[in-house]
């Protein structure tokens, strides 16, 4: 699993280490390696739960964005917003 970290923060660290008189060269370098490594597209992961819809079909919406299926069967995650069906919780 990998780790997820703000390049602009760990820039600045690298930055500051170089200010307060540590190996200049050493730190331009490690500055160098952070600006190029590649990025990921990560967006917080959105927690939900599927609501029973008291009506003949017994359909299931999503706590979230208010998706609705014919069906009891419940997905682990909302086919229309994505969202993780583990009972509504948030991260941190």
């Amino acid at each position: 699993m990998s780790d997820l970290i703000s390049r602009a923060a760990a820039i600045a660290e690298v930055e500051e280490w170089a200010e307060h008189g540590h190996d200049l060269i050493h730190w331009t370098g490690i500055k160098a390696m952070l600006e190029i490594q590649p990025a990921v597209d990560a967006a917080p992961v959105v927690h939900g739960r599927w609501n029973v819809i008291l009506n003949p079909f017994w359909d299931v919406e999503c706590s979230e964005c208010g998706y609705a299926k014919k069906t009891n069967w419940e997905m682990a995650f909302c086919p229309n917003c994505g969202a993780k069906m583990d009972g509504g919780e948030r991260d941190g």
